[in-house]
């Protein structure tokens, strides 16, 4: 991989990346110092923790497009080729060649193939088909914006959703409050994946729960629950601990 990494003053003198917190565009630094060649990044998580920043920031690099995150947890600098031109005989490709199959390049600028842009957020061919303002179930017993719950996931992910994620989303027949409640659910718990959000949607449902006031009960209860499995636990263990000195 070669040492040494630019930066454009055009991109990063712009009102768009000045804009940003100070926090969110020293996060961005530190990804083009430590990009590969192909301008792809191993750890960002590993990152923020290093330079005490928060993934807010890394959230906000998604949102303002400066930064591509894929499923895998990795993210790519999306104008790393108005950053970077690297000699040949310098030139390591990057290790993530099914991400890098992704991306398609247009002005020297990633794009998720297929991607469209419309201002500052991402719209991509991964998004249910359908109408493409309203998702509603067979009863009408709710409709669901589809820019919310897709927005709202992905900007509490900070990345896009893969098609299978999507699928799985549009098997939840619940009203958007309470779904917003499963994914801070999730969030809180540090659980950053669908398949989580999908076992509490699954729970509720079974429960038979409709509203945000039967959720946050749910919530309470099974926090409630656990905290008493936790504290038996503990006890148990002291109790095992204090037979072992008298023995």
């Amino acid at each position: 991989m070669a040492n040494k990494r630019m930066i454009n003053i055009k991109l990063i003198d712009t009102d768009l990346f000045l804009d940003m917190p100070i926090s969110a565009r020293l996060l961005y630094y530190e990804y083009c110092m430590r990009a590969d060649d192909d301008g792809f990044v191993d750890a960002p998580q590993k990152i923020i923790k290093l330079i005490g920043v928060s993934i807010d920031d890394h959230k906000i690099l998604v949102s303002k497009q400066f930064i591509i995150p894929f499923e895998s947890r990795i993210c790519v600098v999306r104008h790393w080729l108005l950053h970077n031109t690297i000699r040949g005989d310098r030139y390591h490709p990057t290790l993530h060649a099914y991400e890098r199959s992704m991306l398609e390049i247009n002005n020297k600028v990633y794009e998720i193939q297929g991607e469209n842009h419309s201002g500052n957020q991402l719209a991509t061919n991964w998004q249910p088909f359908g109408n493409p303002d309203k998702i509603s179930n067979s009863n009408n017993k709710y409709i669901v914006e589809k820019e919310n719950i897709y927005e709202i996931i992905q900007n509490e992910f900070g990345r896009l959703l893969s098609p299978m994620e999507c699928e799985i989303i549009d098997t939840w027949k619940f009203p958007i409050d309470v779904l917003k409640l499963a994914v801070k659910e999730a969030s809180t718990s540090g659980n950053f994946n669908i398949k989580y959000i999908d076992k509490i949607v699954y729970e509720w449902s079974k429960k038979n729960i409709q509203s945000v006031a039967d959720a946050e009960k749910s919530i309470a209860d099974f926090r409630k629950a656990k905290e008493r499995k936790q504290k038996k636990v503990a006890e148990e263990e002291k109790s095992i601990t204090n037979y072992k000195e008298l023995v």
